[in-house]
């Protein structure tokens, strides 16, 4: 009896942690029932890595962005600290790529600008608000993928910025790649500007900047009184890119 008993515990703890364990259809080869195992245990360890650790690097990056904002007048210690908001960095982008990779996805990165074209037609469509993307220059084929899912959520953060609070009637995403080393996001609505500093605090400024400090960039956002705002943010094209950073 105890046998059975233990039997079926074992039986909802895999089927907790695979869905449809216990189910068969057809003849299940045992290869099969190893790959969804397999997958299932990636997917897992992706979904560790993500909340416990990635999450972790990104608050001690942004954590450091502040410590040096503190200390601005220390160039020494800006300058140490500068070395370490890099190294973590990178480890961070590793992590979230190899976090792509576990679940098995591409990321935006390979078609960023398509993905980014199809989100504008969307997002006009939605919100009658007229949009425009113009790509200059030598604007990179492919991103890193933790770099092209940050790009995005910085972009769609503006665009929602226009919507709530801008009243745009129309706006314009720009990528630059036209200044050799450097790569140049901006996003501007002609809406009714922004009256105070205070207004910056309130579009979601927070998200953006954590944004841009995990990707190493600037970012600025002017706006005056019914001139529309803009955001921008530029970026060294080899932390966004597949460069290997080990030859530089």
């Amino acid at each position: 009896m105890s046998h059975t008993r233990s039997g079926r515990q074992a039986h909802r703890i895999l089927h907790r942690a695979i869905p449809g364990a216990g189910r068969t259809t057809g003849r299940a080869r045992p290869v099969d029932i190893a790959g969804e195992i397999e997958a299932d245990l990636r997917r897992a360890l992706a979904r560790d890595l993500h909340d416990l650790v990635a999450q972790t690097l990104t608050t001690m990056v942004v954590e450091v962005e502040n410590y040096k904002s503190e200390h601005a007048g220390q160039p020494r210690v800006v300058s140490q600290m500068d070395s370490m908001q890099d190294s973590v960095r990178d480890v961070l982008s590793n992590l979230r790529q190899l976090v792509y990779e576990l679940r098995g996805e591409e990321g935006v990165g390979g078609c960023f600008v398509d993905a980014l074209a199809a989100h504008l037609a969307r997002y006009e469509k939605h919100t009658a608000i007229a949009t425009r993307l113009t790509v200059k220059g030598a604007w990179p084929a492919t991103l890193l993928a933790p770099a092209a899912s940050n790009l995005r959520s910085l972009i769609l953060e503006a665009l929602a910025n226009a919507r709530r609070h801008s009243r745009a009637g129309s706006v314009a995403v720009v990528l630059d790649g036209s200044s050799g080393d450097e790569l140049v996001v901006t996003v501007r609505d002609d809406g009714r500007g922004m009256e105070s500093d205070h207004g910056v605090a309130g579009l979601g400024m927070a998200g953006m900047r954590e944004r841009v400090v995990l990707l190493g960039g600037r970012l600025r956002i002017e706006g005056e009184p019914g001139q529309g705002t803009t955001v921008r943010a530029s970026f060294s094209r080899a932390l966004l890119t597949a460069v290997d950073r080990r030859a530089t």
